[in-house]
Parts: C-alpha cells; sequence; structure tokens
C-alpha cells in the first residue's frame, strides 16, 4: 500500500482535470504488492524468483467480496499495463509511440516520475541508450529554456527532474550513441546552466 501515494495522486488529477478518485484509488493500490515481498528495484528482480504481482494480489484479495477484489484487481491491472508499456518501449528502437510521447502520458499517472526514469535506468544497453538520443533531441530546447511542461488539461512542470536524469543518468547513454554536433551543443549548454 502508499499511503503517500494516494493523496499527491488524488492532488495532481485535481490540478490536471483527472479524476481525484480514481487517482487516488490507483495510487492506493499501486504497489500494493509490496506489502508481501517487499520492495525490490528493478535491476534486482532478474536475479530472484518472485511471485508475480497478480499472484500477491489474488493472495491479498481472496477473503474479500467479488466486487471489492475485482475493483482492486483492476486497478493493479490497469497499472501493470503502464509499467509494460513502458518496459516494452523502452526495449525496442525505433518505435512509435516515441518515447518522450509516451513518458509525457506516463507522468499524468498516480506512479512519480522519478520511478519510470528508474526503470529506464535498470535497462541495459542499447536500445535505451537511441531512446535517450530522442528524448534529449526533442525536449532539450524546453530544457534550456527551464519550461518543460507535458499534460493535457492542466501542464505538470517536469524541468527539474528531466534536467537532473538527463545530466545524471542519460549521459553514459548518450555517450555510447553517435550525437549530431547541434545535440552535442546544447547539452553542453545544459551542463554549463544556460
Amino acid at each position: 500500500m502508499s499511503p503517500r501515494a494516494a493523496p499527491l495522486a488524488a492532488l495532481i488529477a485535481s490540478e490536471e482535470g483527472g479524476d481525484p478518485a480514481r487517482a487516488a484509488y490507483l495510487g492506493m493500490w499501486h504497489d500494493s504488492q509490496e506489502t508481501r515481498i517487499g520492495d525490490i528495484p528493478h535491476s534486482a528482480k532478474p536475479y530472484l524468483e518472485v511471485a508475480s504481482n497478480e499472484r500477491i494480489t489474488e493472495d491479498q484479495v481472496a477473503v474479500l467480496p467479488e466486487s471489492a477484489a475485482k475493483s482492486i484487481r483492476d486497478a493493479v491491472s490497469e497499472l501493470a499495463v503502464c509499467e509494460a508499456w513502458w518496459d516494452d518501449t523502452l526495449r525496442s528502437y525505433p518505435r512509435q509511440p516515441r518515447v518522450y510521447e509516451v513518458l509525457s502520458f506516463l507522468v499524468t499517472t498516480p506512479v512519480p516520475l522519478t520511478t519510470w526514469l528508474a526503470a529506464w535506468d535498470a535497462q541495459p544497453p542499447g536500445p535505451a541508450d537511441l531512446h535517450a538520443q530522442d528524448l534529449c533531441g526533442w525536449w532539450l530546447p524546453d530544457l534550456l529554456s527551464d519550461e518543460l511542461t507535458v499534460g493535457w488539461v492542466e501542464q505538470t512542470d517536469i524541468t527539474a527532474e528531466i534536467k537532473r536524469w538527463v545530466l545524471e543518468s542519460a549521459k553514459p547513454r548518450l555517450a555510447r550513441v553517435p550525437l549530431d554536433p547541434d545535440l552535442t551543443l546544447r547539452l553542453h549548454l545544459l551542463e554549463q546552466g544556460y
């Protein structure tokens, strides 16, 4: 259970014109499996034999009335779809929609942006590096002007988090792919604080 995610999700949804009750409900259940297995980082999962989220959820809802159990199963499933979509996006290149478009959508979920970026950080070299190049090519002008916002009804400012991620996590990825001179210059300007 995530007692901090639920109220934050409701507040963000109300600011974005979404359904605060639905967002709070999804936020409450988004990591419910951790109550049984603990918080396991994405990079550690390949080395552990852990029950699936679906199995853990089934164990957790076994004693509930069917309508309540279905509601929780649906919420967990909805978030699992987002996680699978993100993982699939990061593992294949090129692809449509592009990584920055998928991330723009995921920012509107109750899951914090840092969670999606941590999943990216856990990816091996390869397609995820090329996606970092695409994201920088598309979003660096906005980062340089300190105005990177995403959203539909209301905009969410993600400038600080993405800028930090580009400078810390994306930098090694970008060193593994060829960069055009314009992108190289913009990265240098971002590093210098322009």
